[in-house]
């Protein structure tokens, strides 16, 4: 019985700190979103952005990313009757919307370095 307390305690607290994890890289992309869109970080994302076909691809890639984070975590929120999963759910929800932010960067930064 003692054991099945523990198993309960640690996977209670496994989900709330992952649900912080997921809020707190929700704010810290939001953020990274304010960046200067007319400089690049590196040269790899200087060669993504000049490629339209690669630069097409990671924006896709970025739309499908936050369309999982978000119909995960809305299901998660309205469906599930478990404090812990709602709560990892509201996480899921503001990476989701932080990552829209981000969209919004990258949607910039290659119509800026585009080589067309």
């Amino acid at each position: 019985m003692l054991l099945a307390d523990h198993k309960e305690l640690f996977l209670d607290s496994l989900l709330s700190n992952a649900n912080i994890t997921l809020m707190l890289m929700g704010v810290g992309v939001s953020f990274a979103s304010l960046q200067d869109t007319s400089k690049t970080q590196n040269k790899l994302s200087l060669r993504i952005y000049q490629n339209p076909r690669k630069s097409k691809l990671f924006l896709i890639l970025v739309i499908v990313l936050i369309f999982i984070f978000l119909i995960a975590g809305l299901i998660g929120f309205f469906s599930s009757s478990e404090r812990a999963i709602s709560e990892l759910s509201i996480g899921s929800i503001v990476l989701a919307i932080g990552m829209m932010g981000m969209l919004k960067a990258v949607v910039e930064m290659a119509e800026h370095h585009s080589m067309e």
